[in-house]
């Protein structure tokens, strides 16, 4: 089995997300639709790289322990659920939590000092 460092990963899926969001229309039209994409995406580094610890487990994850909302049934939902409360577009309340989300996730390449922020998405 070929080999990735989970820092890669966090790369990988850091530079998936910024083509995402520099062409949504190209990549998904509801984010139900980015979240089983991101799902397939995680599924692929599972299977090819034995990748555990997966963006959309961490990213729901971190939506119960940053912003005490609850990622149970997904990321997707919780972000539908919180820009219905609040009024706003649930894809730019995207941009928001996943540019937070990224900057905590990425913390741990930044203490191992091998983060290349290219994307810009750890600011």
């Amino acid at each position: 089995m070929p080999s990735i460092s989970d820092s890669e990963y966090r790369r990988a899926c850091r530079d998936m997300i910024a083509q995402v969001l520099a062409r949504p229309s190209m990549f998904f039209a509801t984010l139900d639709d980015l979240h089983s994409f991101m799902g397939g995406h995680a599924a692929a580094f599972q299977q090819l790289f034995g990748i555990r610890d997966t963006f959309t487990f961490r990213f729901s994850r971190w939506f119960w322990d940053k912003k005490g909302l609850s990622g149970a049934a997904g990321w997707a939902a919780a972000i539908k659920e919180q820009a219905r409360m609040t009024g706003e577009s649930p894809v730019e309340l995207f941009r928001v939590f996943v540019a937070e989300f990224f900057e905590d996730w990425l913390q741990e390449d930044l203490i191992e000092g091998t983060l290349d922020d290219s994307a810009g998405l750890s600011k």
